[in-house]
């Protein structure tokens, strides 16, 4: 996961869109699967995690190409939106939030989970 969110920075860059939210989403990212996968701890919460991230992920991509092929007042556009805002609201209001209350109780929990984790996927 932390190469995906290295190759997209680095491609963002390129392409010339890479703004300060972006770039702070994919550094904390990184630095959190990065940290886990160096403390040998809570790897499979963050595959529970991806599952419930990825839901998302599509229609976010989906809705910024929409915009930059100019379709921003299509019906594309729209349904995607409302997909997007509800999967949001489900994966990354309630989903994300209840698999982070196992890293509170999770007593091997890395200081980079706990301060980076919750701004990064929210």
């Amino acid at each position: 996961m932390s190469a995906h969110f290295i190759w997209d920075t680095l491609y963002m860059w390129y392409k010339g869109f890479l703004d300060f939210g972006n770039f702070l989403h994919h550094f904390m990212g990184s630095i959190s699967y990065i940290s886990g996968v160096y403390y040998q701890h809570n790897l499979y919460l963050n595959m529970i995690h991806i599952l419930a991230g990825d839901a998302t992920n599509a229609s976010m991509h989906l809705r910024e190409l929409l915009r930059r092929f100019g379709m921003r007042y299509t019906w594309a556009f729209y349904l995607n939106e409302y997909y997007y805002c509800g999967a949001y609201m489900i994966c990354r209001g309630l989903l994300i939030p209840f698999i982070f209350t196992f890293y509170w109780a999770c007593d091997s929990t890395g200081p980079f989970f706990m301060i980076l984790y919750p701004p990064h996927v929210l």
